[in-house]
């Protein structure tokens, strides 16, 4: 999957009409190990039964190799799947938690590996729970778009949670005149396009077809559409607009609480048409970034460029899952087609040998998402102190990117870091292209629509700076992609309330990376703010101006229509407490209750329950007057818990809480006197926990010897006659009636 092209990350000199870029800021603190081939051998690590494995460069990665070296029975090998995912690493997929124990024990000491590391689950990175806005009332799409445009008129309001039991609170955001990244002026220069740049959407699919989008789609000229034949050799077929690398089999958690969706891995179905959920997330990136200028819907940053954007599903079901292997076959496979930019909204909390490395040696520049703050209270996080991945990278081709609301602050959720995140940019109530609505009818059950919706998080600032990016590099064909990252970074717009929480201290300002790009100096960098309404299309400006007196088109005599702002009269509900009896581990067999604590809304509360892991439900209730459930885990892993409570209004709220249930263990195995020949000896076995009726089997074999003894029963206790000294293995193996098993080995050694 990986192209080390030398040389890249060298910094180019720009022409004489650019001059030497100042070396403004200071690099990044390196938040990673220098140890970049360190195996990840901690069980808990793994949230499926897959791992990528790594061999040195004389070693070259093979199934054969792998099945040979992994330790595992002939059963389980027969069960196993082993798939190539660069030339010296693969990804093998057991079927079993201890299958996946005994290979990482093996491979973890073989000589042949450089590291072994889990295939890590991917989510990306949108904050849906506090970013429901209502929308403008008559507006014109473009009046929506504060961010490319802000004349101090938007206003909405926004729930947000202060403490991690805290009920969350209403606030109204006002914009603040010219907290933007001056659009308008950028394309005023920038109006000629001199070569075709490639934008890479590593996320959810995008809506290829959408109304908005399909003038910007990249295809793959060297492949004919439909014919069934890999046309040009790159190993996928009919690969015409992107590739779909999403693998639902490994993390699919229902977001909207209703029926499966159908999703398709490994082909070319760029986006499921059948939910206007699932691709939303990067149809809403790919719009940020190039929405067409054709009068209607939105405005795209770089639509007045040569700019394509390549489909690469990496992520899927409701919520946005991926895994290690999807999204880097998803960068390989976009820097192998030609992709110059690259933008990764999203993200997860350990430091990935195989991404970091696939990122470090690319070609491509990477825009990327600091992240949207904890998972449970949703408060932004330093990730200088806490890292998060990718974006704390420490590369020269990554550009990570805070969150900016339209008043010029940074949103409550929105990561930051004085040296690992590089800028802010507009992220906060972005109108942008979809599949869905954005509204309460937005589910998995109902079919794709060009559409257009808000979203908040940094996973919509990211594409802004994208945008940029590919703006720059196709209208000034003199700029290397390095280039193009010193532009964006010593044109920033300072904001004093950035200062310590990202390396520029500033946020994105198109018009001043434009000036500086063609004139080696920034000559304005206050955003002009016409007086009057703004057509909502505007044109692309193809008439030459001197730097010095930026132009402003013409604006229509239109009044734009008055803001509405809903402000909710009723006491806001909210879950402000999920509660589980049965103290703070969970075990296999045993029971437990959930009950929540509900607050405001109108009364007459409904409740709905899901429990997953997997993407497998094992509760999913409908909405009923009975608050709380029981609940026994049948089997061991991460579970999450989602509760949904609506009032007599149809106002609803939801909570959701990760659950880590117990492995069946061993607990204990005692003997009841000393080992000695001769004498019968009771071993007396206990678990932990499991499922119904538990079955015990004992076998002792000597060793160097054809003695051996066996019993199976649903005793726990195995009387054993020693015949003569010796050392003996005593396997213990214990199986509940879920098929949850645990298997250990103890060496027993008589002396008399």
């Amino acid at each position: 999957m990986k192209k080390i092209i030398s040389g890249f990350l060298s910094v180019s000199l720009i022409t004489s009409a650019l001059g030497t870029l100042p070396a403004t800021f200071e690099a990044k603190a390196i938040t990673v190990s220098s140890d970049s081939a360190a195996s990840v051998t901690d069980l808990n690590k793994y949230e499926n039964n897959d791992i990528i494995i790594t061999y040195k460069k004389d070693s070259n990665a093979t199934k054969k190799k792998t099945l040979n070296i992994c330790g595992l029975s002939s059963t389980a090998i027969s069960n196993a799947e082993v798939a190539k995912l660069t030339d010296n690493s693969v990804v093998l997929k057991l079927d079993s938690n201890d299958d996946l124990e005994t290979a990482i024990e093996t491979l973890s000491q073989d000589n042949r590996v450089e590291y072994i590391q889990p295939n890590y689950i991917y989510k990306l990175y949108d904050t849906d729970v506090n970013s429901i806005y209502s929308s403008f009332s008559e507006n014109t799409d473009f009046t929506k778009q504060w961010g490319l445009y802000n004349d101090g008129t938007t206003t909405y309001s926004e729930s947000s949670s202060t403490s991690f039991w805290g009920r969350p609170t209403q606030t109204t955001i006002q914009a603040t005149k010219g907290i933007d990244i001056d659009l308008m002026n950028a394309w005023s220069i920038c109006a000629a396009p001199k070569r075709e740049t490639v934008v890479a959407i590593v996320d959810t699919g995008v809506m290829y077809d959408h109304e908005d989008l399909i003038e910007h789609i990249w295809t793959n000229t060297e492949e004919i559409p439909g014919d069934g034949i890999d046309n040009d050799g790159n190993g996928y077929i009919d690969d015409i607009h992107g590739w779909n690398f999403y693998d639902e089999s490994v993390y699919d958690l229902d977001y909207i609480w209703g029926n499966n969706t159908t999703h398709v891995e490994g082909n070319n179905t760029y986006y499921n048409k059948n939910s206007n959920i699932e691709d939303s997330h990067g149809t809403h990136g790919a719009g940020t970034i190039a929405a067409s200028n054709n009068k209607i819907g939105t405005v795209g940053i770089a639509s007045n460029a040569d700019v394509k954007i390549m489909s690469v599903k990496a992520l899927g079901g409701d919520e946005g899952y991926g895994t290690t292997e999807s999204v880097v076959q998803g960068i390989q496979y976009a820097e192998e087609n030609g992709a110059h930019i690259c933008n990764l909204s999203l993200g997860g909390d350990e430091d990935d040998t195989a991404l970091r490395s696939i990122i470090e040696n690319s070609p491509m520049l990477f825009t990327i998402a600091a992240g949207n703050g904890d998972y449970y209270t949703g408060r932004a996080i330093d990730i200088d102190r806490t890292p998060t991945y990718p974006a704390s990278y420490d590369f020269d081709n990554i550009i990570t990117v805070a969150n900016l609301q339209c008043n010029g602050n940074l949103h409550t959720t929105s990561n930051y870091g004085a040296t690992s995140v590089d800028l802010a940019a507009p992220g906060s109530y972005i109108y942008s292209t979809s599949t869905g609505d954005g509204t309460t009818n937005s589910n998995s059950s109902i079919p794709a629509s060009s559409s257009y919706e808000y979203m908040s998080g940094t996973s919509m600032a990211a594409p802004m700076v994208a945008g940029v990016a590919a703006m720059l590099y196709s209208c000034y064909d003199n700029l290397s992609l390095q280039d193009v990252k010193n532009l964006i970074m010593d044109s920033v717009t300072p904001l004093e309330n950035l200062s310590g929480k990202c390396l520029s201290k500033g946020t994105l300002n198109a018009y001043a990376a434009i000036q500086l790009a063609k004139n080696g100096s920034i000559l304005q960098t206050s955003t002009p703010i016409p007086t009057t309404s703004i057509e909502p299309t505007m044109p692309i400006m193809t008439t030459t101006i001197t730097p010095t007196t930026p132009v402003i088109p013409t604006p229509s005599q239109t009044t734009v229509a008055p803001v509405v702002t809903k402000t909710p009269v009723y006491d806001f509900l909210t879950i402000d407490k999920l509660t589980i009896s049965g103290g703070n581990t969970y075990y296999i067999g045993h029971s437990y209750t959930f009950t929540p604590k509900v607050s405001g809304g109108n009364g007459n509360y409904q409740y709905r329950y899901q429990i997953s892991k997997n993407g497998k439900k094992y509760v999913n209730t409908t909405y009923s007057k009975k608050t709380s459930i029981k609940w026994t885990p049948t089997a061991s892993g991460n579970y999450q818990v989602k509760i949904s409570v609506k009032d007599s209004n149809g106002y609803d709220d939801y909570y959701s809480l990760q659950v880590q249930v117990t492995k069946l263990k061993i607990k204990s195995l005692k003997t009841n006197k000393a080992l000695k020949k001769g004498t019968t000896t009771k071993f007396t076995a206990k678990a932990n926990s499991g499922f119904g009726t538990l079955t015990y089997k004992f076998t002792i074999k000597k060793v160097n010897s054809s003695y051996s003894r066996k019993q199976s029963s649903k005793k726990n206790v195995f009387a054993w006659k020693i015949p003569s000294k010796g050392t003996y293995k005593l396997t213990l193996q214990i199986t509940d009636s879920k098929k949850n098993q645990i298997k250990k080995t103890y060496t027993l050694k008589v002396k008399k």
